[in-house]
């Protein structure tokens, strides 16, 4: 086989394979991930709520007291340690019971949604918020419905895409939305450009391999009737030769001098024969380019699709659902499919029933706040606006209806608080206060939970009673223990506390062990024994106002630890700091308040050192410095209160005529 043609079969071996394995390999790479299914809208809200439920109160271990010893039965009562289930825990922990919570949102129908701080801070703002006018509103639903049906029609999408560009306009609705899917838009268009593009190349490359191909067969064609006329010439010496009746000469006689002094045949021509092979060469070149650059458009059309589909999918995240169908609609059109991938169907099918759910709960909100049914017309606004709290009827919500459902829901959230707490004697004129503004609110469940609470706290009083008449103290214990978990307000508990404490005279040592305690300003133990020290100071103004106020202390305390601890858990670390931060400012003796602040500062210490420098800089009258770190930290934690009051604060002090920046050092 001829040197040039080995040559040239390499070569095209190896440039297809390359070619080969390019487009493997950007097939793998444009190969989007499968998108995880989205959450429902109903459920992508929900928040997690802990679940440390107060432990069961276990029996006494070693209890041995005889019937006679009713200062072991009280000591047993009050004095244990809190893990071993003492009264004062109990009554310490109601507001951190979590079946207090969720039996408090059962009984209130409070959605579960609404649990989340970030959703419910979003709807407290939205119920603020002025509505849209009906024009605007319908303006924008009919430019929406214009551009769907377009492009359900096949109309022209450079138009639709313009048209996105008008929906932009309406900020207050569309947020912008629309712009940014015509830059998406606008980015396939781009991608499909530059396909063209490489079309173009290709077809300037194809022009090239056909000159080639025909260079070279001129080429091989002038060859071959050069092999052939030489071939004849060979032929034609060789019958000379072969002649019998021929003498033998000098040139062609036998023997030796045959073979060295004969012709044979002579090579093809070199130099056409390079000339051959460099046609091929330039041939098998230009096609290896040809199908790199198909590859390189199948992979730009692979990552612009997948790049739409992603898009798309953030925007059914972000419960933009009417963009989310315009969107899908695009994708059918820019890459002319006849159907929607299975994922970005199923959401748009949601897209469409969401929509279609939140237009239809509005509808029911406004028919029932016109009645002054608020308890129902809230219900509703809080079902359309957790399914799509972007919907263009949403924002169409009259403000003063509005405003009833907010004055309506603190109403509630108050009396949510209260039940937690079990301060059952303020509920039935929460009721009433909630029934002026919501005339269809049912208290019937949380009224029939609350009465049965009572049944029971009085029963087990009744009980306690009756078993330390009988001298079974301890079982009394467990009984008077048991009704003050039930109702720990219950009025009849000072009563039934003054008749156990009547048994021996401990009222003289109580008042000195709460007077010692107050000294120590050891709170917590006084919160602890509050049931026997509440007795004790009956009467005594001054003493009564001191346990009133450990008792808050240590109530604040712990609802800012819960509140922290709430806060750490949903992610939010400069929040539980600050929360902390402030109820230190109120007990700064609190040994666990300040293990917990100093462990949140470690793990906010940015955010914490904003806020010191700002706070050293204020104190040393340095107000430009310290607004400079009080602004530092809100743009670490924007909800910061430390921040913003600080801003608000320094910037009355920089706007009032009588400051002339004296301090203003770094």
């Amino acid at each position: 086989m001829p040197i040039h043609v080995i040559r040239i079969s390499l070569l095209l071996s190896a440039l297809l394979t390359a070619a080969t394995c390019a487009e493997a390999q950007s097939s793998d790479g444009a190969q989007p991930a499968p998108a995880d299914a989205a959450p429902s809208p109903s459920a992508a809200t929900a928040a997690s709520a802990p679940t440390n439920a107060a432990p069961a109160v276990p029996a006494p271990a070693g209890a041995t007291a005889p019937p006679d010893a009713p200062s072991s039965a009280l000591d047993y009562l009050f004095n244990r340690k809190p893990q071993d289930g003492s009264a004062g825990q109990a009554v310490s922990a109601v507001g951190n019971n979590v079946g207090d919570k969720m039996k408090a949102a059962d009984v209130l129908d409070i959605p579960s949604g609404l649990d989340d701080p970030v959703v419910r801070q979003r709807f407290e703002i939205y119920l603020q918020h002025p509505e849209v006018s009906p024009d605007r509103i319908h303006a924008y639903a009919g430019k929406l419905t214009e551009l769907s049906e377009m492009l359900k029609q096949g109309g022209d999408v450079f138009s639709a895409w313009k048209m996105l560009y008008a929906l932009g306009d309406y900020q207050d609705l569309d947020a912008g939305i629309s712009r940014e899917l015509a830059n998406r838009v606008e980015a396939v268009w781009n991608t499909v450009r530059t396909n063209d593009g490489l079309d173009a190349k290709n077809d300037r490359i194809q022009r090239d391999v056909d000159m080639s191909d025909r260079n070279a067969d001129l080429v091989a064609t002038e060859l071959r009737t050069e092999e052939q006329e030489q071939q004849g010439r060979v032929g034609a010496n060789d019958g000379k030769r072969s002649n019998p009746a021929a003498p033998p000469t000098a040139d062609s006689g036998g023997g030796a001098g045959s073979g060295a002094g004969g012709t044979g045949p002579s090579s093809p021509d070199v130099q056409g024969s390079m000339e051959l092979t460099a046609e091929y060469l330039r041939g098998l070149e230009g096609r290896a380019r040809i199908k790199l650059n198909e590859v390189q458009q199948d992979s730009n059309l692979k990552q612009a699709k997948a790049d739409f589909a992603d898009y798309i999918t953030a925007l059914y995240g972000s419960h933009r659902y009417e963009h989310v169908i315009i969107a899908a609609a695009f994708y059918r059109r820019l890459f002319d499919e006849g159907d929607y991938p299975v994922a970005m169907a199923d959401q748009v099918n949601a897209s469409l029933e969401v929509n279609n759910n939140v237009g239809l709960a509005v509808d029911d909100f406004k028919d029932e706040a016109g009645k002054g049914e608020v308890a129902e017309a809230a219900t509703m606004l809080e079902t359309a606006f957790l399914g799509n709290e972007y919907h263009a009827a949403l924002q169409g919500v009259s403000l003063q209806q509005k405003k009833l459902v907010s004055q309506y829901l603190k109403k509630l959230d108050v009396l949510k608080n209260v039940i937690e707490a079990r301060d059952f004697g303020r509920v039935e004129d929460l009721i009433a206060e909630i029934r002026k503004i919501a005339v269809d609110f049912d208290s019937t469940k949380p009224m029939a939970m609350i009465n049965a609470v009572k049944l029971e706290s009085t029963l087990r009083l009744g009980k306690a009673r009756m078993l330390a008449q009988q001298g079974n103290l301890k079982d009394a214990m467990e009984e008077f223990q048991g009704a003050a978990e039930a109702w720990p307000g219950n009025p009849d508990l000072h009563d039934s506390a003054t008749g156990f404490f009547n048994s021996q005279d401990l009222k003289t040592q109580s008042v000195t062990e709460f007077d010692r305690l107050v000294q120590e300003q050891n709170y917590r133990a006084i919160f602890d024994k509050q049931l026997v020290f509440a007795p004790a100071i009956n009467g005594d103004t001054q003493r009564a106002d001191q346990l009133k106020s450990a008792l808050q202390k240590v109530q604040n305390a712990e609802t800012a630890s819960e509140k922290a601890n709430a806060l750490v858990l949903n992610g939010d670390v400069y929040g539980a700091w600050e929360t902390i931060q402030q109820a230190v400012k109120d007990w700064p003796d609190d040994n666990k308040l300040n293990k917990q602040l100093a462990d949140l500062a470690g793990r906010a210490s940015d955010f914490v050192a904003a806020v010191n420098k700002a706070r050293e800089a204020e104190a040393k009258k340095n107000v430009g410095y310290s607004l400079t770190w009080y602004l530092n930290a809100q743009h670490l934690y924007p909800p910061s209160l430390i921040a913003n009051e600080g801003i608000d604060r320094l910037s009355k002090v920089l706007l009032s005529s009588d400051h002339t920046g004296q301090g203003e050092t770094n």
